[in-house]
C-alpha cells in the first residue's frame, strides 16, 4: 500500500492519484470486481488526509521509520474509510428497508417498477420513462414516497427533480 502511494508520488501523480491507486491495489488484492473508493473518498471528502505533503512523502522513502509512518498514516485513514462505509451501508439499508415497507401502500399502476428501480440505482429522475406511468403520475408517486419518508429529493430544485434512497 505505501509502495503504490509512493510510486504515485514518485512519478508525480500526486497524493489523490495515490489514494485511488492504493484502493485499486486492495480490490485487486481482496479479489473484488470493482475499487472501493474509501481511501479515495476520504482524500477526495478532505477528511484527514494520509499523505503529508509531497516533500515529506517523497523522503519518507528514504527512512524505514518515516515509511513506517506512512503506512500506519495510510492504514488509519482507510480504516476510518472503511468504517464511513459500512455506516453509509447500514443507512442505505434501513432506507430500502423503509421504501419496501411502504411498497404496499402504494396504488400507483406501475409502483412495482418504481420500487424496483429506486433500489438498483443510485437515483431515479422524475421526468424518465417508466412503463404504465404518466409522467405526472410518476411526480404524484414520488410526491407520495417522499411523504411517507421513503425517498429523499436529492436535487434541491423545483424543476428536474431526482430522487432516491
Amino acid at each position: 500500500v505505501t509502495g503504490a502511494f509512493l510510486a504515485a508520488e514518485r512519478h508525480g501523480f500526486g497524493r489523490t492519484f495515490g489514494c485511488w491507486l492504493v484502493d485499486r491495489l486492495l480490490a485487486q488484492r481482496l479479489g473484488w470486481a470493482h475499487a472501493m473508493p474509501l481511501l479515495g473518498a476520504e482524500v477526495a471528502l478532505g477528511s484527514s488526509s494520509p499523505g503529508r505533503s509531497r516533500r515529506s512523502i517523497t523522503t519518507a522513502a528514504a527512512g524505514t521509520e518515516d515509511e513506517a509512518n506512512l503506512a500506519k498514516s495510510l492504514l488509519a485513514a482507510q480504516a476510518r474509510a472503511a468504517l464511513r462505509a459500512i455506516d453509509l451501508s447500514a443507512e442505505l439499508g434501513r432506507r430500502a428497508d423503509r421504501l419496501l415497507a411502504v411498497a404496499p401502500k402504494l396504488r400507483a399502476r406501475a409502483s412495482d417498477l418504481v420500487i424496483e428501480r429506486l433500489l438498483s440505482d443510485d437515483a431515479v429522475v422524475a421526468s424518465e420513462q417508466i412503463a404504465g406511468m404518466s409522467d405526472r403520475g410518476l411526480r404524484r408517486l414520488f410526491d407520495r414516497l417522499v411523504e411517507l419518508s421513503a425517498v429523499r429529493e436529492l436535487s434541491g430544485r423545483p424543476t428536474f427533480r431526482i430522487y432516491g434512497l
